[in-house]
């Protein structure tokens, strides 16, 4: 009787033993998986910046590149406005000047 209750101990032993092989190798499967999962974001991660400073760059080239167009339209539009006044002032003058000659 002690020899069957030693030999079904060893047996449970045996299995207990393949399950905690199997469930280590799980373990050890679902951890490389999980490295590969890490370095597979990590590497999309590096990938999203190369592009977002790429992205910044050429917004902030192309803003400068606008930025000046807007100055130079600017310029113009103030000089033209600046001479337009001129001329409207020599104009309302030379008015003034008839309306107070016929008083």
């Amino acid at each position: 009787m002690i020899h069957d209750f030693y030999h079904n101990t060893r047996e449970e032993i045996k299995e207990l033993d393949a399950r905690i092989t199997n469930f280590d190798t799980r373990m050890q499967v679902a951890e490389s998986s999980h490295r590969t999962d890490i370095i597979s974001h990590m590497q999309k991660v590096k990938h999203l910046e190369y592009e977002h400073i790429n992205s910044c760059d050429g917004v902030q080239a192309q803003a400068m590149l606008d930025m000046q167009f807007e100055r130079a339209e600017h310029v113009g539009n103030e000089k033209a406005n600046l001479t337009d006044k001129g001329e409207r002032k020599t104009t309302y003058g030379i008015n003034e000047t008839a309306n107070i000659s016929e008083v």
